[in-house]
């Protein structure tokens, strides 16, 4: 009886005959819900750092963005610029030397005609 009196006198946190202490399923379970708690704990702080490490790369580069855009809009702006003093002079040099190319026109297709009437007539 006395070694069911003893082994019935054992409570969960108290020392046992082998030296460790039994825990409880209660005891059990607040331990493990404490180690998650603290992995969370980890993994949010790991998370924290991350994330301040990204914004830091995303404002970074937000400014070479930026720079980027600004030259491509002065391309765009020069390209357009351009093309239209092209179209512009184009259009002023057709319209100066417009007749005078009719004229040169016509007077290629008279002595075409000439030198084929010439042929013609010698044969």
């Amino acid at each position: 009886m006395s070694d069911q009196s003893s082994a019935g006198s054992e409570k969960a946190g108290t020392p046992s005959r082998q030296g460790t202490p039994r825990l409880s399923s209660q005891d059990y379970d607040q331990m493990q819900v404490f180690s998650s708690l603290m992995e969370i704990q980890s993994d949010l702080g790991n998370l924290k750092e991350k994330t301040d490490r990204l914004i830091a790369d995303v404002n970074k580069l937000d400014g070479h963005v930026d720079t980027v855009r600004t030259k491509i809009g002065r391309a765009e702006g020069i390209f357009l610029a351009s093309a239209a003093i092209l179209a512009f002079f184009g259009g002023l040099l057709t319209w100066l030397f417009d007749d005078r190319v009719d004229a040169i026109r016509s007077q290629l297709f008279e002595i075409e005609k000439q030198t084929l009437t010439e042929q013609d007539n010698n044969l």
